[in-house]
């Protein structure tokens, strides 16, 4: 059999090969065929945008065309919502600027709903956790949305459920800054701001949930301060995860409280102008979560002291002896699930920087929502630390690297599951001296 198999390949190797050229002939010449005859978008919409030479934009739109109503063009902005905010607040800044008629406002509405429309992106009511995609909550002729039928916005991952509170955060800001400049701007559309309100709450609130709520927020009461009650956003960028409560990136939770904090301060602003009840009740509940958010990393016993999710203290990599290592970065994350930290990889270099990163956020979120909860558990002496504070013992192992004779570029000696690697040259510069003093007499 195997032999009458050989023969006949051999006899028909000839047509075979011309076969699979031809094929390969033919796909090729539809790819051309279709760039060729692809739609090209009329003349001068990105012109009329007026953003700066320098954006996060690009060059090249997409047509969104859907019979009978829908076709407009817009940025390809199809990536996470992390990913899609830059241009999105270089679009903002250019629409503050100009008058209520400019076509900007149209095509950012458009660029928010081509977003809106990707398919990880799904939306549903707080009691109906029944998933829809936007073609089931837009009108296609007028292009507004139903708000009847969701009230809640969430990105989903491969086994669609929620996975990364950080791009909620991202996406939530910029709509909340849309909202205040339409609401109360120098060229204010006061419906088109209720809108972009709406859909920030609607999105932020998949993070305000908790776990049971198919939300990204485990709560807990903590166990070293009874008296608080704990939070923790999960985030991860591993898409393949089966639950929404397995992500422990650190500098995505970190952000995630700066954010919440953030958001308020642009809600109150709105408040003071055009006060309403339910907006009122949103920034209780996001300083709420942030004050909460921030008791998670110093007051709760974390998972090793049997809480669902981490504390600041276990992403300090430590011996196998069980002892804190000072000459290495922090985890860059912890897989819950496993209870096991662990650094970056293929990437190697950004662990240095994620540990830069991870002092950014401390600073802003300390600086800006210190008054959110009690943050002495940041500056106490530990035990577990040598009798240095959890703040101290962060900046040190930075300025120790700062300070060696390696730098901050090169590789620095480390013990077992330590990391202390250096920074990629011109990818991360190193922390400015104010924040390292702010960290440090904080």
């Amino acid at each position: 059999m195997i032999r009458s198999t050989g023969r006949a390949v051999r006899r028909f190797r000839w047509p075979i090969g011309i076969a699979v050229a031809a094929v390969a002939i033919a796909i090729a010449a539809m790819v051309a065929i279709s760039y060729v005859f692809r739609p090209t978008p009329p003349p001068g919409i990105i012109k009329a945008l007026h953003l700066p030479k320098k954006n996060n934009c690009g060059e090249e739109l997409v047509q969104v065309k859907r019979k009978p109503h829908f076709d407009f063009w817009v940025f390809p902005l199809d990536g996470t919502w992390h990913h899609t905010r830059p241009c999105l607040d270089n679009l903002l800044a250019a629409a503050k600027t100009q008058p209520a008629d400019a076509p900007i406002h149209d095509f950012i509405y458009n660029q928010v709903l081509f977003i809106l429309s990707q398919k990880p992106v799904r939306f549903y009511e707080h009691d109906d956790p029944k998933q829809k995609l936007l073609v089931k909550v837009v009108d296609e002729k007028s292009g507004a949305l139903d708000f009847s039928t969701f009230d809640r916005i969430v990105y989903v991952n491969k086994r669609d459920v929620a996975h990364n509170s950080m791009s909620h955060v991202d996406l939530m800001i910029f709509l909340f800054a849309a909202a205040e400049n339409y609401l109360i701007g120098d060229h204010p559309d006061p419906e088109r701001g209720r809108l972009y309100e709406a859909l920030g709450n609607a999105v932020i609130s998949v993070v305000t949930d908790t776990i049971p709520e198919k939300g990204l927020r485990t709560q807990t009461q903590c166990e070293i301060r009874p008296e608080f009650k704990c939070s923790w956003f999960h985030a991860v960028t591993n898409r393949y995860r089966p639950t929404s409560n397995t992500g422990g990136t650190l500098n995505k939770d970190l952000q995630v409280i700066r954010d919440l904090n953030r958001g308020t301060v642009v809600l109150d602003r709105l408040q003071e102008k055009v006060p309403t009840d339910a907006r009122a009740e949103l920034i209780e509940r996001l300083r709420t979560a942030a004050g909460e958010g921030m008791n998670q990393l110093v007051y709760s016993a974390g998972l090793k002291g049997g809480a669902p999710v981490p504390n600041l203290f276990e992403y300090i990599p430590v011996t196998p002896e069980g002892k804190p290592i000072a000459n290495s970065w922090l985890f860059y994350a912890i897989n819950v699930e496993k209870k096991r930290g662990y650094f970056l990889q293929r990437e190697y270099w950004k662990n240095c920087s994620y540990h830069i990163k991870d002092m950014l956020h401390l600073y802003a979120i300390l600086k800006e929502a210190g008054s959110l909860a009690d943050t002495s558990g940041f500056t106490l002496p530990s035990d577990y630390l040598g009798g240095k504070s959890l703040l101290d013992y962060i900046v040190d192992t930075y300025t120790a690297k700062l300070d060696s004779p390696e730098g901050l570029f090169k590789e620095s000696p480390t013990q077992p599951n330590g990391n202390y690697l250096g920074c990629l040259e011109g990818y991360k510069q190193p922390a400015p001296k104010s924040v390292v003093e702010y960290l440090r007499n904080f």
